[in-house]
């Protein structure tokens, strides 16, 4: 049963990430953001580091504070699906109440250091979402 409950979660995953979309904010992943590009975007990676990227262009938004969250939960490991989204983390930001994009990295919180399918949020303080997305950790 728990393999076949992860194979339908994956197939929603891609599902999800292959359907149009209605516009909204975009929470995404890369490998690194440097000089004003993104390198390696993906929504599957191996055991490591990723940046976080959100974009609030496209729905003609700025984000309006000067600090946001990150919310990680863990919806299954690399064998199977878990009934309910494990959290992992919660890690602050600073950022310009003016930006409407921007990117996240912290090298020693933002480390996925198991396989798994991962869903990361990005939370004002009160805890509404901003946007979230789905992530894809596979082992090196």
């Amino acid at each position: 049963m728990r393999k076949i409950l992860f194979i339908l979660s994956l197939l929603f995953f891609c599902l999800n990430n292959s359907v149009a979309q209605p516009v909204s904010s975009q929470l995404y992943f890369c490998e690194i953001y440097s000089d004003g590009i993104e390198i390696g975007v993906s929504s599957t990676f191996t055991t490591g580091c990723v940046t976080v990227m959100l974009d609030l262009r496209p729905v003609n938004k700025i984000i309006n504070v000067n600090k946001v969250y990150l919310k990680i939960t863990k919806i299954a490991d690399k064998d199977g699906y878990y009934p309910d989204e494990i959290y992992i983390d919660r890690i602050p930001f600073e950022v310009g109440p003016d930006w409407d994009y921007m990117y996240f990295e912290n090298s020693e919180q933002l480390r996925f250091q198991e396989p798994g399918i991962y869903r990361v949020y990005c939370l004002y303080e009160s805890g509404q979402s901003i946007a979230d997305a789905f992530i894809k950790v596979i082992s090196k």
